[in-house]
Parts: C-alpha cells; sequence; structure tokens
C-alpha cells in the first residue's frame, strides 16, 4: 500500500515540477525581456540627448565634451563616441579616442537608431548608434557602449528569485500530496489489512469509514460482505458439529447395538424358536406360563433400552426442544414411582417423599423432568437389596432441591469421577447388572443441563448408599 501512496505523491510531485518548471521559464523569459527592454530604453534615451546635445554643440560652436565625459563615468557606460560617416571618432568622453577608426564592424549607416548586442575588448555591451541628421549638420551618430553586466545581474537575480519559488513549489506540493493523499491511502491500508484477515478466516470488527465517497461505499460493501461470510461461517461450522456428532452418534449407537441389543435379542430370539417348537407343547402349563413370562421381561428391557438410546440421540443431536409448563413436583414424582411401584414391593424396599408446605410449582419441561426422576428411582431401586429410597424436596431462594437417597450398594471416588459419562457405570453395578446399558445417568444429566439444572452425586463409600442432589430453578428461562 506504501507503493499506492508514494506513486500518487510521485505523481503529484511531477505535475507540480512540470508546472513550476512551465511558470518558472516562462517568468524568467518575461523579467529578462522586461529589463532588456528598459535598458534598451535607457540607452535609446541616453543616445537621443546625447545626439541633441551635439547639435546644439555643433550650432554653438561649443563642443560638448564635459557631457561625454559624464557619460562615460557613468558606471555602466563603456564608451559615448560621436562618429561620422567614414567611421572616424570626431569626438568622444575621452581624448584618447579622437581621431581613431572605430572597429569595422561597428560602422553602420543609418537613418533610424538601432540597438545591438556586440563585443567590445572581449566583454559583452550594449551597442546604441544613433544619428545626429539634421540637414545643416554634418553626417555624424552617436555610438553609445553599455555594458549588460546589469541585466546579467538581473537576469541571475531573477533565476535566483523564481528558483525559490520554485522550490517553495516543490516542498509545498509534498507536503499537499502527503495531505491530500492520506485521507484516500488510510482507507485502503485498513481495508487492505482488513482483507488480509478474511483471507486468513479471521473476521475483523467493522471498519469505520465515514466517507461519502467511493472508499466509503466500498467499505459499506466489505462490512456487509464480512457480516454475511461471518454468518454463513459460523451456520457452517454448526452444520459440521452437527454432522461431526451425527458421526459419532452413529459410531456409538453401532457400539451399543452390537453389544446391549444382541443379549436381549438373543435372548427373545431363543423364547421365540422355543414356543414355536414341538417341544413348547410337551411342557407342563406351569413351565409354558414361565416362558411367557421371561419372553415378556425380555421385551420390556429391549423396549426400555431402544427408548434410552432413542433420548440419548435426541439430546446429542439437538432435536429436543424443552415444553415448558407448571408442574406440580409431588405429582410426578409419585407418577414416576408408580411405573416402579412394583419392583420395590417385589424386592421389599420402601419408598419415602418428604415435602414441606412451601415448595412451589416450577416452569419446566414435565415429560423429561419425569423421566430424570424415573431413571433415578431405577438405578436406586435396581442396586438397593435391602433399605429402601427416600426423596426430599425442598426450596432455595429460586431453586427447588430434589434429593434421592437410597440405601444401596454406595459410590467409590472412582464412580463419582465417571459417573454421568456415556456407557460408563459403577465398578459393582456393572457385576449385578451386567446388561445396562451406561446411558441413564448420561441422558439425566443432558437433560439437566438443558433445563438449566444441575446434578451431583454423594456417597460415603461401598455399601454405604447413594444421594443424587438436583437443584433446578423455579422459572426456566431459555
Amino acid at each position: 500500500m506504501k507503493k499506492i501512496s508514494h506513486k500518487i505523491s510521485l505523481v503529484v510531485v511531477l505535475v507540480t515540477l512540470v508546472a513550476s518548471g512551465l511558470a518558472l521559464g516562462s517568468a524568467i523569459f518575461h523579467q529578462i525581456a522586461i529589463i532588456s527592454q528598459n535598458l534598451n530604453n535607457s540607452c535609446l534615451s541616453l543616445a537621443k540627448v546625447t545626439a541633441e546635445v551635439v547639435y546644439r554643440g555643433y550650432l554653438t560652436r561649443t563642443w560638448p565634451l564635459k557631457t561625454l565625459s559624464e557619460i562615460v563615468r557613468q558606471e555602466d557606460n563603456i564608451f559615448c563616441w560621436i562618429v561620422d560617416s567614414k567611421g572616424e571618432i570626431v569626438m568622444a568622453g575621452r581624448t584618447e579616442y579622437f581621431g581613431k577608426k572605430i572597429p569595422a564592424g561597428y560602422l553602420l549607416k543609418t537613418q533610424v537608431p538601432v540597438i545591438f548586442r556586440t563585443i567590445y575588448q572581449g566583454k559583452p555591451i550594449n551597442l546604441t548608434i544613433y544619428p545626429v541628421r539634421p540637414d545643416e549638420s554634418p553626417d555624424w551618430s552617436v555610438y553609445l557602449g553599455t555594458s549588460i553586466k546589469s541585466l546579467i545581474l538581473a537576469r541571475n537575480r531573477a533565476i535566483y528569485n523564481n528558483l525559490i519559488i520554485f522550490l517553495g513549489a516543490i516542498i509545498i506540493s509534498i507536503l499537499l500530496s502527503l495531505f491530500l493523499t492520506r485521507p484516500i491511502v488510510l482507507p485502503i491500508v485498513k481495508l487492505t489489512k482488513a482483507i488480509s484477515k478474511v483471507g486468513e478466516g479471521k473476521y475483523p470488527k467493522q471498519l469505520k469509514i465515514e466517507t461519502k465517497d467511493e472508499i466509503g461505499q466500498l467499505t459499506s460493501a466489505f462490512n456487509l460482505m464480512c457480516r454475511n461470510l461471518e454468518k454463513s461461517e459460523l451456520a457452517l461450522k454448526q452444520k459440521a458439529k452437527q454432522l461431526e456428532n451425527m458421526l459419532k452418534m452413529k459410531t456409538e449407537f453401532l457400539h451399543v447395538i452390537n453389544h446391549q441389543l444382541r443379549t436381549p435379542i438373543s435372548i427373545l430370539r431363543g423364547y421365540v424358536n422355543l414356543l414355536a417348537s414341538k417341544h413348547y407343547q410337551k411342557f407342563p402349563p406351569e413351565k409354558q406360563q414361565e416362558i411367557k413370562n421371561k419372553l415378556v421381561i425380555a421385551t420390556e428391557k429391549l423396549a426400555r433400552l431402544t427408548n434410552t438410546m432413542v433420548d440419548a440421540v435426541e439430546l446429542e443431536g439437538g432435536y429436543w426442544k424443552p415444553k415448558i409448563s407448571s408442574i406440580n413436583l409431588v405429582k410426578l414424582v409419585n407418577s414416576a414411582y408408580s411405573s416402579l411401584a412394583e419392583k420395590y414391593h417385589q424386592k421389599n424396599l420402601y419408598f419415602k417423599l418428604n415435602v414441606p408446605a412451601d415448595i412451589p410449582e416450577i416452569k419446566s419441561d414435565s415429560k423429561y423432568l419425569e423421566l430424570v426422576i424415573y431413571n433415578l428411582l431405577s438405578n436406586a431401586c435396581e442396586f438397593t437389596e435391602k433399605g429402601g429410597v427416600t426423596v426430599s424436596l425442598e426450596k432455595q431462594d429460586d431453586f427447588v432441591i430434589i434429593k434421592v437417597k437410597d440405601t444401596g450398594i454406595g459410590l467409590s471416588e472412582v464412580d463419582k469421577q465417571r459417573l454421568f459419562k456415556k456407557f460408563t457405570r459403577g465398578e459393582i453395578a456393572s457385576s449385578i447388572s451386567p446388561s445396562g446399558s451406561g446411558l441413564g445417568l448420561y441422558i439425566v444429566s443432558q437433560i439437566l443441563t438443558v433445563l438449566k439444572g444441575e446434578i451431583k452425586a454423594e456417597s460415603k463409600g461401598r455399601n454405604k448408599g447413594t444421594t443424587f442432589i438436583l437443584k433446578l430453578p423455579i422459572n426456566y428461562y431459555g
């Protein structure tokens, strides 16, 4: 960009140089012409006066030698001769010239005054010839030799003065070029830097170039382009992230299908094949009913596992959008427990719900919040052999705290660190229920993240029970 600035400045300076050079030459030529004209006029006037004095002296027979001497004594006048038609000096400002012949090149017979440039004793002079030609006078002429030293000095002075003006014009033109090109070059420099950043994938802040010319319009168009590119890139990144998540989910989904669905499907296939075989009819009614019950249980496990995987896909893919409504937490907890009540009775486990009077309704997603409570109550039942589960509700400022406490197998410190990760289960839990998917608590944490809630697990160690603590906002703000 500096090259552009230099080029613009160079063009301005060159134009100024040419214009100033032409103006300088014209001014010098004009001034020298005026000075030369003034010198010529002065010489003609002096020669004319001399001719008149000579003529009066001729009439009165008194030669104006004193006048001629005074003329010669003037600084610029080199000689003043009165010359006849034969080129002989009749009178002169200095007596040593009397009777001498003038240089051959000087003799010029003319009836009108003449001035021309010539050389006298190696120096340039103005030679003025003014005829003294009254009818009764002899054929004489005034020869006035004037030095052009003053003309040369005046010319040199004019050149010097104009050169000073010329240099001043150059300096002013350079300063003006810098001043004038700055408003043009600086916006272009900013645009160039911004374009370089865009080329690197970095979108700069909106450029502020407040001009109403083409550069201002270009800046506005560039800012609009950057905004559109940034939006497009953000959208592409989001799509790429979604695609990456989908590919990741696909891989994990295939992994789950390979490891988690194979066993229940194999069990189902075995029971179905047994039902279709001829041997089934030979079993006593009690055995047949046992087989049917096991088939129902295997089907329910497969359905739960499938639903869990679908929930995980919805949550990870960002397809789930919470549907917010008012929720009575007591009814929600009881609804989740009702689906598990038979299991609790079969294992002879108690279920308690402690609810203070000041528990308000909350704004959240009823379906998925019930799924959270269901998963926690289901896990508590699964890994508790004696005792039971207690659910407590309490209000803290703008939040509701839900505690699900069991008397089950407890957690180790290692289990606490990885409890809410996908496809991860506690060490003892894996041995007690090897068919688990490892997705339940992961789904719980994902749901609570979307609902602006929190969850953590506390346990004093193995076989000392576990407490899951949920923190939910009373009013959900998406």
